[in-house]
């Protein structure tokens, strides 16, 4: 029986080595035995010697077993290639030849030998295209160019790496690969040729920008470019492409350019019918992003045709589309049968007086359309009134023809002579038939052309300062001029441009438009930074680190105000900066940015960026935003320390408590980081004010972390190095976080000597800031004091201060005080509008306005006889089972309020009472633990809470500045009842009855008679 032919298997050598048999890989294993298959791949069809595959495997220096191995190798690959050869059969693949092997497959089962193919063969086909350099296609043979460009794009796709990929560097493999990327080259050259060929114009310069940009001396790439950019209407950019060529050409290799160059570049200028262009130009179009500027401005050519002469005053910053904008004008006026001339700016700086207008009337006369313009006296060419004149009468003659668009193009370049002439000219537009189109960099405001701009004012026309490209228009612009970018790569685009056509389009030609700046966007960047003063560089370093929009008040806190005002200005006249409406300054563009802060050091920026978070710090603790603050403050130790100044670090590290009374830190919490940055600066600074800040800031900052004895140690050190201080601001920052930092219930009377020494040097210091610090830590003090005439007499005054003088920082605490402290004493309605308002306070992000609220809502509304929100809050502790934390005694407590002694009883077993603590919350926790070891019975409880109240009697049980619990007698009461001890529970029982009535708290009489009552029964 007559058996079925076996198939031949496929190697592909394009990439790493594969084997496909019957439509399936075929899995080769080890590097080596694919390196051989590779080897025997290179030289299909011709034998290789074993020391000639033992070199193309192993390399120069193979192992001694080397060819041993490579026996082992080749029967395995025999073995892969016809697995169901019978055993004594000779192989038909790969045979033994001579001393050597042969691999004896077909070349089209060789991906290399297919690719060799399809590119040769579509070469061929393209012989159809009578000239090479102008592709162009007969209707008959579009269909063999088709067929080609399929043959040329599958042959680019059998490309999967580097040729021979697991061959190494050896001298054969690599004139192999040199050989296949040359293929390769020729057939995406031809393919480019056959889409020009097949008016495919846009698909074909999508592939030649990128070959070009791989390949920039390969000279038909560049022409190709070239033929596109002309086809689609695009002669100035395919002019650009062959100067760039030219340049690069003699730049690389000190060649001039071919004549397949020049004679490109005079066929597009000529527009010659060779290159294929479209019979009838296309309709001018707008820029993208302009259209409805360009109707605005065509509004001055209607007036123009009619004899009635209008100025079009183009501003914007550099890249923004002026000349675009203003090209497109000229082109939509020669389309309306207009005199078209423009004058681009002088190559050289030091062109002579009067060249600008001398160019303008040469173009007009080159139109064929001005015969001769006599000049009105000999020296008249350079006089600005004189040319000023010629330039009239010529555009008066021309426009007796046709009326006239004259261009004239950055005219902040212009010279004193032309500039003058072109004022001249536009005061007598009235009654010509002309449209005066000037375009000029926003903010170059020159004295030279002072007389311009105002001539420009009196003249009818449009002045019009073109704004960014959208994020949209964007995209349509880069993709319109043939660049494609990865959907990740369009943010980094669109926030690096900011809308500047130019830099978008610089941008995109590198491919990765968020890497490293390109050559031409760094001379751009340079150019504009180059122009302005330090002081503008300063402003621009410093709005980089606070953000924009900026305000210039913002920039006077780190300035001196005359650098600022100097800075500002000349940023804005050279348009680095800008303003939106007139409101806060803005960079002109990211990349300014970007570069200020790469030209500068980066110690130095470190050291500014940490004295701008300090001071954003300080103003966001002010301000009451306290996650924000802290977040800054990190930002600021953390560049302060990178600077390694060891006063700043100390000024930073000391600086977030500054302005505040409440500690800059959640409850329980420490910041090692600064704390160890403190220790650092004490160990190593011999300065007396440095070494004082950083005592009391470590003093603060280790408030929950230290002994109470080493924390007044740090004080006591710190007072004693700056009592005689002479700065008085060092002196008051010191104070402010030594009260901070000792606030505890046994160092109250210190804390109001000290407030009020605060105070008094704060008033004489016009330091109204420390001021209120000082007061609000003084009223604090005094209730904590039980001064119920005191706190009544202070607490309102600094409530209007904290409203209306921008103490925001301290509002949240002085309105929950004020509403603890007003339910306390039973003014209700004064309670509900106090705990309103701080309900409306924003949350500083730390959750302490949150806290506070609850915890006073809760307090308050036990004052009044509601009970309804004691249950709520049991129900919502129950259901997170939240037993411990700052609030762990209050649920006892209030459970006991509530009746429910078992559950009390069971929290209190399960969760502890705590009692006394070195933290503002100890005469609040340890008043309700006499309250609990009341309702509960426990003595042992008791008399521990008495030991730690019973120093503060005649004060108030508080958390400092909420959570009022009435007088501490009152507690002592109920502490000494359940010792036992009924002579000093009638004691404590009548002080406090006293208080209550001197105070008129009658909300806690009625809970003091409760409670004691409760335990009777």
């Amino acid at each position: 029986m007559e058996t079925k032919p076996r198939a031949l298997p496929n190697v592909g050598v394009l990439g790493p080595t594969t084997l496909v048999r019957d439509g399936r890989p075929v899995h080769l294993g080890a590097l080596k035995p694919r390196a051989l298959l590779a080897a025997l791949a290179l030289s299909a069809g011709h034998p290789l010697s074993v020391d000639e595959l033992v070199d193309l495997v192993w390399g120069p220096n193979p192992p001694a077993g080397a060819p041993a191995t490579l026996h082992g190798y080749i029967a395995e690959l025999r073995r892969a290639l016809e697995p169901e050869r019978p055993p004594r059969e000779q192989p038909r693949i790969l045979r033994t030849a001579g001393r050597g092997y042969l691999l004896d497959l077909p070349q089209d089962h060789l991906d290399a030998g297919r690719l060799a193919r399809l590119v040769l063969e579509a070469v061929e086909a393209g012989r159809v295209i009578p000239d090479a350099d102008r592709p162009s296609a007969s209707p008959e043979d579009v269909g063999v160019l088709v067929a080609a460009l399929d043959q040329l794009d599958r042959a680019a796709a059998l490309v999967r790496g580097p040729a021979y990929a697991d061959l190494g560097e050896s001298t054969r493999a690599a004139s192999e690969r040199s050989r296949i990327d040359d293929l390769l080259m020729t057939a995406a050259e031809h393919a480019a040729a056959y889409r020009l060929a097949l008016g495919r114009d846009s698909e074909a310069l999508v592939a030649l920008r990128d070959l070009t940009a791989h390949n920039p001396l390969r000279e038909r790439l560049w022409l190709l470019l070239a033929l596109a950019l002309a086809r689609m209407g695009r002669q100035g950019d395919a002019l650009t492409a062959l100067r760039t060529l030219s340049e690069r050409v003699a730049d690389d290799l000190g060649l001039d350019p071919t004549p397949a160059v020049r004679r490109l570049q005079q066929d597009i200028l000529h527009q010659a019918t060779t290159l294929g262009l479209p019979s009838a130009p296309p309709p001018a179009k707008a820029p993208i992003g302009r259209q409805d500027a360009l109707a605005t401005l065509e509004s001055c050519l209607d007036a123009a045709r009619t004899g009635s002469g209008r100025m079009v005053w183009l501003t914007g910053e550099i890249g923004i589309g002026k000349t675009t904008l203003a090209r497109a004008l000229l082109a939509r006026a020669r389309s309306r049968g207009f005199v078209v001339a423009g004058v681009d700016p002088p190559a050289s700086r030091d062109a002579p007086d009067g060249w600008a207008v001398t160019e303008a009337i040469g173009a007009l006369c080159a139109t064929g359309t001005a015969g001769d313009i006599p000049l009105s006296s000999p020296d008249a060419a350079t006089s600005g009134f004189g040319l000023g004149e010629r330039l009239v009468a010529c555009v008066r003659t021309v426009g007796r023809k046709a009326p006239v668009a004259l261009l004239v193009d950055d005219v902040e370049w212009t010279d004193a002579a032309s500039v003058k002439a072109l004022a001249h000219l536009a005061d007598r537009l009235a009654g010509l038939p002309l449209c005066l189109v000037l375009t000029h960099v926003v903010g170059a405001q020159t004295i030279l052309l002072r007389d311009l701009r105002h001539a420009a004012t009196r003249a009818d026309g449009v002045r019009m300062d073109l704004p960014r490209l959208g994020v949209a228009d964007t995209e349509a612009l880069v993709r319109q001029r043939g660049y494609l970018l990865p959907e990740e790569q369009w943010p980094a685009l669109h926030r690096r441009a900011d809308g500047n056509p130019r830099l978008a389009l610089l941008l995109a030609e590198t491919g990765n438009p968020a890497g490293p700046l390109p050559l031409p966007v760094l001379e751009y960047v340079s150019l504009q930074l180059a122009a302005v003063p330090d002081e503008t560089i300063e402003v621009l370093r410093l709005m980089t680190l606070l953000g924009e929009p900026t305000e210039t008040a913002e920039l006077t806190r780190f300035l001196p105000a005359d650098a600022v005002e100097l800075g500002v200005g000349a940023g804005l006249t050279q348009g680095v900066l800008r303003r939106v409406a007139g409101g806060p300054l803005r960079v002109a563009h990211p990349l300014l940015a970007e570069q200020v802060v790469a030209d500068t050091r980066p110690d130095a920026y470190e050291r500014l960026r940490a004295r701008v978070r300090l001071q954003q710090a300080r103003m966001l603790r002010w301000a009451g935003r306290a996650a924000e603050a802290d977040a800054a403050w990190d930002d600021a130790i953390t560049s302060a320390e990178l600077t390694r100044d060891t006063a700043l670090l100390a000024a930073v590290a000391a600086g977030r408590d500054t302005g505040t009374v409440w500690h800059g830190r959640a409850y329980g919490d420490t910041h090692h980081g600064a704390v160890a940055a403190l220790r650092r600066i004490i160990a190593r600074t011999d300065d007396t004010g440095l070494r004082a800040e950083a005592l009391a800031a470590l003093a603060t900052e280790s408030y929950y972390a230290a002994p109470p004895a080493e924390i007044d140690a740090w004080v006591e050190e710190a007072l004693a190095l700056t009592e005689h201080h002479p700065d008085a601001a060092l002196r008051l920052r010191v104070l402010g976080s030594a009260l901070a930092a000792r606030w505890r219930p046994e160092t109250a009377d210190w804390r109001a000597a000290t407030a009020t020494k605060m105070a008094t040097l704060a008033r004489s210091s016009f330091d109204a800031a420390a001021e209120l610090v000082a007061e609000v830590h003084g009223v604090v003090t005094a209730a904590d004091l039980g001064r119920v005439a005191e706190v009544d007499r202070t607490l309102p005054g600094l409530l209007h201060v904290a409203r209306h003088d921008r103490g925001l920082a301290l509002l949240p605490l002085l309105e929950l005080m004020a509403a603890s402290w007003a339910g306390m004493l039973g003014r209700h309605r004064q309670a509900d509008a106090a705990l309103a308002r701080a309900r409306a306070l924003p949350e500083p992000g730390d959750g302490r306005l949150t806290e506070g609220v609850w915890l006073t809502t809760l307090l308050n509304a036990w004052w009044r006889g509601v009970r309804e929100p004691a249950e709520l809050a049991c129900s919502a502790w129950a259901a997170r089972r939240e037993d411990a934390g700052p609030t762990a005694n209050l649920r006892i407590a209030l459970l006991l309020r509530l009746g429910r002694r078992d559950a009390a009883r069971a929290t209190a077993e399960r969760a502890g009472v705590r009692v006394g603590g070195t933290t503002y919350l100890a005469p609040f926790d340890t008043a309700l633990a006499a309250e609990i070891a009341h309702g509960l019975g426990d003595a042992e409880l008791a008399g521990r809470a008495y030991a730690v109240l019973a120093p503060h009697a005649g004060h108030i049980a508080s958390v400092g500045s909420l959570g009022h619990l009435g007088p501490v007698d009152c507690h002592l009461a109920l502490a000494a009842a359940t010792i036992g001890d009924a002579d000093a529970a009638r004691r404590h029982a009548a002080d406090a009855g006293a208080l209550i009535s001197a105070w008129g708290a009658t909300p806690v009489a009625d809970w003091f008679a409760q409670a004691r009552g409760a335990r009777r029964e």
